[in-house]
């Protein structure tokens, strides 16, 4: 699996993210409850503005996973994370999650979260070593779990919440 790191200031490129974000945001927000999600909201122009960094895998020329994250420090911030359901269970978001470790091996923590009622994305982190620091009221009995995973420091204590 070729994991690139896509322009957003390519209209193209942009056009075929702002696709794949609204078809895998769009499955979210049916999971959790939720049409307000900031991605599901989100247009052209607001994507190309955002100050994330972009990583993405094509089959073909068809963008079918991508994922966004932003650094600060030593905190690697994952702001979105999205798969087409035609390559769900096919290990495209464990790719693209490795991808953004691999990006920055030397910061102290990564930090994402998710809607509390999305599994199959909660398994995801947690399988690949991330632990509930918090959860988050987005709307009104609308929950989103943060998750952190801490690297380098043995003696870092992981907060239950």
């Amino acid at each position: 699996m070729n994991v690139m790191l896509l322009d957003l200031l390519d209209a193209s490129t942009a056009r075929q993210v702002l696709a794949l974000q609204r078809m895998a945001y769009r499955i979210e927000a049916d999971l959790i409850g939720f049409d307000e999600i900031p991605p599901l909201q989100e247009n052209q122009e607001e994507l190309q503005a955002c100050k994330e960094v972009f990583f993405g895998v094509k089959v073909g020329q068809v963008l079918v996973g991508a994922i966004a994250h932003a650094r600060h420090d030593d905190v690697v911030e994952i702001g979105r994370l999205m798969v087409h359901p035609g390559f769900f269970r096919q290990g495209l978001a464990t790719s693209l999650l490795l991808e953004v470790e691999q990006a920055h091996l030397e910061a102290r923590v990564l930090r994402v979260a998710t809607g509390s009622l999305n599994i199959p994305a909660r398994r995801l982190y947690e399988t690949h070593g991330f632990l509930t620091v918090g959860t988050l009221e987005v709307g009104p009995g609308v929950f989103m779990t943060v998750y952190e995973k801490h690297r380098g420091s043995p003696d870092i204590q992981h907060p239950a919440g």
